[in-house]
């Protein structure tokens, strides 16, 4: 299971997600893609109801894959701990299913937020 392929099952279930683009060492702008205890992979969704043209979370949605349980939880609770501290942090929604991450503008707002969550329930990747 990789991003990019819940990305792509994302995309078939909401209709405002214009895009998918896959996160590589190359376009990783934090460079934690790979890196002990981060992300082994990442795809960036852009969304018409956000800032679509951003390669992060602003621009509509970010899934992020771990190798396993802990460091799913250790980002989780990393990025709960940070909201409200800054734009990059504020109003996010997140979803955890196995060791993928589903982080969601909050731009997008409480019903968007829940398709995506619908959707991401739904996908089939554990």
């Amino acid at each position: 299971m990789t991003a990019m392929t819940i990305a792509q099952q994302l995309q078939t279930a909401v209709p405002t997600i214009t895009s998918v683009t896959e996160v590589t060492e190359a376009n990783d702008s934090t460079g934690s893609i790979g890196q002990p205890g981060q992300y082994t992979s990442a795809a960036w969704i852009a969304d018409t109801g956000a800032a679509a043209n951003e390669k992060s979370v602003v621009g509509g949605a970010v899934v992020e894959v771990f190798a396993g349980e802990a460091e799913v939880q250790a980002r989780l609770s990393f990025l709960q701990q940070h909201i409200g501290q800054g734009p990059a942090y504020n109003a996010e929604h997140h979803y955890l299913k196995g060791t993928a991450l589903l982080r969601v503008s909050g731009a997008l707002g409480p019903e968007q937020a829940a398709l995506y969550e619908q959707a991401f329930n739904a996908t089939s990747f554990e």
